[in-house]
């Protein structure tokens, strides 16, 4: 069967590429208007920011939206180091050799947790903080290893014969999904000598396994108490590894913190419930 025409790759977004004083190469991509407030996006772990392109575009009218790929993961450069302090570092470089000032952070999941200790160690360079899915403790959901075999079964060795069949198995694997802003983000595929289509961005697994790390729970909460701006911290609704009210809880944690529930998603933010994802930081950002 013939393969439908396949989505553009660049789907509108600009991609710069940026060596960092740490000597590392970083890439971006920009959405909305180069003179637009701008808010900083950053992905979840083993992701890249081309998947969050549909969620960055609906951010970015009136609004210049730069999605990092991280240290690690998408077309950035792999590292030696994976400490928290190094995450941060990046987000800090980056803001300065962009000239933004200060900025609205976005951050989904591992992205969660980065944005809030850049917002802690970086108070005057953050507006407004979101944390979404992440950031209010471990994931404690019964079925979190069932959502993550899920998720590998989007990326197998052998890959895909077509991206139709790609977006297939993503909607069996996640039938909340929007089949449109699937069909969409298969713009990162390629189609490799094989004749098959595989995603390509693959994270630095091995290094992330190595040398990873996390504050412990006392200094994490330190960490919030020195957060100055107003904060979202938001779980799914229908999140696959947060049950419970600890994202309540860690809000109050905050100086001007508040909560939120996102209706219609699971963790996979970037495809589900899209729409109400969108209206909630909207509101919030304003």
């Amino acid at each position: 069967m013939a393969e439908a025409p396949r989505p553009s790759a660049a789907n509108g977004a600009r991609t710069d590429r940026i060596e960092l004083r740490n000597g590392l190469i970083f890439h971006i991509r920009s959405h909305g208007p180069a003179d637009g407030p701008p808010l900083v996006f950053l992905h979840g772990v083993l992701s890249a920011a081309i998947s969050y392109d549909y969620l960055c575009q609906s951010l970015a009218r009136g609004r210049r939206v730069i999605a990092i790929d991280q240290r690690g993961h998408g077309l950035t450069d792999h590292a030696a180091d994976y400490a928290w302090e190094r995450w941060v570092e990046d987000i800090a470089l980056i803001v300065d050799a962009l000239d933004l000032g200060p900025v609205d952070v976005v951050g989904h999941s591992m992205g969660a947790k980065h944005a809030a200790r850049f917002a802690a160690l970086h108070p005057q360079q953050v507006r407004r903080l979101a944390l979404l899915e992440a950031g209010f403790g471990e994931p404690n959901a019964p079925n979190q290893a069932e959502y993550w075999g899920r998720v590998a079964r989007l990326f197998p060795p052998e890959g895909f014969e077509s991206l139709s069949e790609y977006v297939n198995v993503a909607v069996e694997q996640f039938p909340r999904a929007t089949r449109s802003i699937l069909e969409e983000s298969t713009g990162g595929f390629v189609c490799g000598d094989d004749g098959r289509w595989r995603w390509p961005l693959e994270a630095d697994v091995d290094g992330l396994a190595k040398s990873r790390t996390e504050p412990p729970p006392e200094q994490e909460g330190s960490l919030r108490t020195l957060v100055t701006c107003p904060t979202l911290v938001a779980r799914a609704e229908f999140s696959e590894l947060f049950t419970g009210d600890g994202y309540v809880r860690v809000a109050e944690e905050y100086q001007a913190g508040r909560h939120q529930l996102l209706r219609g998603t699971g963790h996979m933010i970037m495809w589900e419930g899209v729409g109400d994802t969108v209206a909630t930081l909207q509101d919030f950002l304003a």
